[in-house]
């Protein structure tokens, strides 16, 4: 009988969830909504993760699966990382490895040798994995008190400059357009009260970041002072981890922002002496592969 594992990619923006075949093929994969364990239901993320994978066992007629590897955002700790598992293994019956979206990358892509990672999605982070297996981090805070060059702290920046613009209080900023009309609001009291009525604030938030980069190409300098801040951060926190680890310097670039392909090409500009590589196979895959993996040393 066919053997079948299980990878999750949960992210502040959306979950994939895949199965695959012991021959490494996708039988099927499903997007669920985002993620991210410091502000989202474990329980209601382990119900949506146990019904898809009922679906899809139904829907082709498998057997039971074998292994699960899930990488979940905000999960870095190891107690988080089993209070998770342990759900999923408790509403799913199947045995679960949990890591964080980053180890994902770093251990799916350079499959335990050296390298970097660097993801700017919704949120932002750095890490290296060193010759031990060690694995050092930069950043990463949520987007409140950091994630500098993240989606969200995009965004976060642009609400604030348009906001102070739109009192006399900042620098004058065709932002401020532009974010009103996102918000379909004619008052800053209006906006606001958007805002803070929104739960999942990050990701309104990283809906911005297109504005943002536009108003940039646009010649406006408010806008230009915050894509350079948050190219920056994202730079240096690359320079710093490589000046402190000495691992080699290649880096696989990751998350939605870099999916822009002006972006992509401004960030590579700042890098000097790294090689870069694009993700090349989804997280959901290379979570599957590992589940695949790891029920193989099992044995």
């Amino acid at each position: 009988m066919e053997r079948y594992f299980v990878g999750i990619d949960a992210g502040g923006t959306k979950t994939e969830v895949r199965v695959i075949s012991e021959h490494r093929l996708t039988i099927d994969r499903v997007r669920l909504p985002g993620f991210n364990y410091q502000n989202s239901d474990l329980g209601e993320f382990a119900k949506n993760i146990r019904d898809t994978l009922e679906k899809i066992r139904k829907d082709h007629r498998l057997g039971k699966y074998e292994f699960m590897v899930a990488g979940v955002a905000g999960v870095f700790l190891p107690f988080e990382k089993e209070k998770v598992a342990m759900k999923l293994e408790e509403l799913t019956g199947i045995p679960t490895k949990v890591m964080s979206d980053m180890e994902i990358l770093l251990y799916g892509t350079w499959e335990g040798a050296p390298g970097m990672v660097l993801i700017a999605g919704t949120g932002s982070i750095a890490a290296a994995l060193l010759e031990d297996g060690t694995v050092v981090r930069k950043g990463g805070y949520g987007y409140i008190i950091g994630d500098v060059g993240s989606g969200a702290w995009f965004g976060l920046n642009a609400l604030r400059a348009a906001l102070m613009s739109h009192e006399g209080l900042g620098d004058k900023t065709i932002l401020e357009d532009e974010i009103f009309k996102f918000f379909g609001g004619s008052s800053k009291r209006e906006i606001i009260g958007k805002f803070y009525q929104e739960k999942d604030k990050p990701r309104m938030l990283g809906k911005l970041f297109p504005i943002v980069l536009d108003c940039y190409f646009k010649g406006d300098r408010v806008a230009e002072r915050i894509i350079e801040e948050g190219l920056e951060g994202l730079s240096k926190m690359l320079r710093v981890l490589h000046e402190e680890t000495k691992v080699i310097p290649r880096v696989l670039l990751a998350g939605g922002l870099f999916k822009n392909s002006s972006f992509h090409r401004m960030f590579i500009k700042r890098l000097k002496g790294f090689s870069v590589e694009m993700l090349g196979s989804e997280p959901s895959y290379l979570a599957a592969k590992l589940a695949l993996k790891f029920a193989e040393e099992k044995k």
